[in-house]
């Protein structure tokens, strides 16, 4: 799963086919299909690892702390998630 964390407004904002904003404005990304996502404004884009999250989801305890998951800053060069500064690819 690709997201943004916006430096203005730590907003933090899931990429989906349609463009999405924070709630600044200032920064938003979208999916260009099933892989490839682009982004753009004053953010940092951060991925989850989808397998490691649903397996904490799926052994998520009635009670005490939740199971954690793999989380991570995106390269700045990324095939998958590209930034675009000024209408341009980055």
């Amino acid at each position: 799963m690709k997201l943004i964390l916006c430096r203005r407004c730590q907003d933090i904002v899931k990429a989906l086919p349609e463009w999405r904003s924070c709630s600044c404005g200032k920064s938003k990304a979208r999916y260009i299909d099933d892989l490839h996502a682009e982004y753009m404004g004053p953010c940092i884009p951060i991925g989850l690892d989808n397998n490691s999250m649903l397996l904490a989801i799926r052994v998520r305890p009635k009670t005490g702390l939740g199971s954690g998951f793999k989380a991570f800053v995106i390269l700045e060069v990324c095939k998958t998630f590209t930034r675009i500064a000024n209408g341009r690819i980055t």
